[in-house]
């Protein structure tokens, strides 16, 4: 009989959300011309911080008031001051937007995490604006200006606000001269509100993990994972409320935790926030980094050695780049792209492209993603828990990236990405393993209470030349080649059952129900060759256990017939 490999996790079709929040990386101990800091203390946890408030002013004032007003005649939900938005707008006085009005996401997300937001502010815009003329020199001119800054800021505002299903906002000023202000405007539509969680946990230390999502958000699930990129996922209960729990080990690093929720029938990610793990909190953020290649090939290699600066610092072997692995990537990438461009439900069948490009493997996973930027894939690849364990599985060891340019919806620039992960199996020790196997199928039938089995050299040798044909010949045997190698034992053994095939680990033969069948003698062969599914190195396994045939007494010979009689 022969059975197919078992316990292999293959990953054989894409049906994901390509959609990530954005997230700060870990920075490195820069010069500190080069690095971006808060203008105040970090807070102690996520969560609403009573203690920052902002800022009173004109501006503020009379925005808020028109804001709500515009509200209540959209029937919109109203937009709401945040202390913790307003906090971010300080800190983004000290941007120079002559840069760029918007400063850099990883700017945006550190100033989010640092103030205790468990998800990147929405939008973020620093500007100098010039005023002119305010007025009656006998007026307040600051008065003035912020009635006239109001007025200027209210369209674009009003316009994103109005999209939000749960506005925030945040403003601060700075006067720089008479009619000339800067001003930093920071917005955030809410969709999740986390009750009170220490951004940094203390190796043994655990934290209840619980908040809830807004309308039109519902039936929130959570998954947690942790410093080695393993993930927990607690059941999750109807409604919008949702709760759990951090554990920080003894292995310093991030947690990462990902909240998804329904929203008209479709799930997505609603926030992807990290908790330190007995390691210190960022207290500023790179101004810049290496700068990313614009060559797209280049650019795949490039998320490859970050993979490996990943699993490096998690202590877990990095993984080899694969030719062919990456042509399937790319080949997944624009297929992904093609079908969204065609409006349809991204779903690929990896099975048929890794056939095609010769690549058989004992795991295949992928992390599929679309991006602005193959550097901000990298950032939410980093975010996802699933995508996470992924990176960081110790089971495989080669690796292929493919991008895929693209655009959204309005012409603006973007990029699939597609990270495929294998396994190529280790060479091993035929022997070793034969040993090894040897002693599992002596425990399994002296606990299965089968009758005693010795090795018999007779079927150890077929056992062995049925297990070298089937990895020279990746698996497969002609019914003539097999009845030529097993020939020999069928006339002096009355009974012979037999397993062979092969498996990504060969000890779990042992559990075959076979190796419990009724006989007094066994043989065992294990071989090494490819395999259209394990791939390389799949180890062979060909066992036989049989009754022999005893001697039996002679019968006695029949008497000679009696000649008929003569009549």
């Amino acid at each position: 009989m022969l059975h197919a490999p078992a316990g292999i996790r293959r990953s054989l079709s894409v049906i994901v959300a390509l959609f990530a929040v954005v997230v700060a990386p870990a920075g490195r101990a820069e010069d500190a011309s080069t690095r971006f800091s808060a203008s105040a203390a970090g807070a102690e946890q996520f969560g609403p911080n009573p203690n920052l408030a902002c800022p009173r002013s004109i501006a503020a004032d009379v925005l808020g008031s028109e804001l709500k007003k515009l509200a209540e005649k959209s029937k919109k939900p109203e937009a709401r001051l945040d202390g913790r938005l307003c906090a971010i707008a300080q800190s983004l006085l000290a941007w120079d937007p002559a840069k760029g009005e918007t400063p850099p996401a990883p700017i945006r997300a550190f100033l989010s995490s640092h103030f205790g937001l468990p998800l990147p502010a929405r939008s973020a815009t620093v500007q100098v604006v010039e005023l002119g003329e305010t007025g009656d020199e006998r007026k307040s001119s600051t008065t003035e200006e912020g009635k006239v800054l109001a007025d200027r800021l209210r369209p674009s505002m009003s316009a994103m606000l109005l999209e939000y299903q749960q506005p925030r906002w945040g403003i601060v000023t700075q006067r720089v001269r008479k009619g000339l202000v800067k001003v930093a405007v920071v917005m955030d539509d809410r969709i999740l509100e986390l009750d009170p969680l220490p951004r940094k946990l203390s190796p043994g230390q655990n934290a209840p993990l619980s908040g809830k999502v807004l309308p039109p958000y519902r039936d929130p699930k959570i998954a947690v994972s942790d410093t080695h990129g393993q993930i927990v996922s607690p059941p999750p209960t109807p409604g919008d409320a949702f709760q759990g729990e951090l554990r920080c080990g003894s292995t310093p690093g991030d947690l990462w935790v990902e909240v998804r929720a329904e929203r008209d029938g479709q799930s997505s990610v609603v926030a992807a926030f990290s908790v330190a793990c007995g390691k210190d909190l960022p207290t500023s953020v790179a101004l810049s980094t290496k700068p990313w290649p614009a060559d797209t090939a280049a650019q795949e290699r490039r998320l490859a050695e970050g993979i490996n600066a990943q699993r490096e610092a998690a202590g877990i072997a990095p993984v080899e780049w694969d030719d062919r692995v990456a042509g399937v990537a790319r080949s997944v990438a624009e297929t992904l792209r093609d079908q969204l461009a065609r409006g349809e439900a991204p779903a690929v069948d990896l099975g048929p492209m890794l056939a095609k490009a010769g690549v058989s493997s004992a795991l295949v996973l992928q992390n599929p993603a679309q991006a602005q930027s193959a550097e901000d894939a990298e950032q939410r690849f980093t975010a996802s828990p699933t995508n996470r364990q992924n990176l960081l599985s110790p089971e495989v060891n080669r690796v292929g990236v493919g991008i895929a340019p693209t655009k959204e919806t309005g012409g603006k620039a973007s990029v699939l990405v597609v990270e495929l992960f294998t396994k190529v199996l280790a060479q091993v020790d035929p022997q070793k393993v034969k040993q090894d196997l040897y002693a599992a199928v002596e425990k399994r039938r002296a606990e299965a209470g089968a009758q005693a089995a010795a090795i018999d050299p007779k079927l150890e040798k077929v056992a062995q030349e049925y297990a070298d044909a089937l990895a020279q010949g990746a698996g497969k045997l002609s019914p003539d080649v097999a009845d030529d190698i097993t020939h020999g034992i069928k006339i002096a053994y009355k009974s012979i059952d037999m397993i062979e095939g092969a498996k990504a680990n060969p000890l779990d033969f042992a559990a075959d129900q076979t190796v419990v069948s009724p006989g007094t003698a066994i043989g065992l062969g294990v071989s090494q060759g490819d395999h259209p599914v394990l791939g390389k190195n799949a180890v062979y396994v060909t066992f036989l256990v049989a009754t022999p045939r005893t001697a039996e007494p002679a019968k006695p010979a029949a008497a000679p017939a009696k000649p008929p009689k003569k009549k």
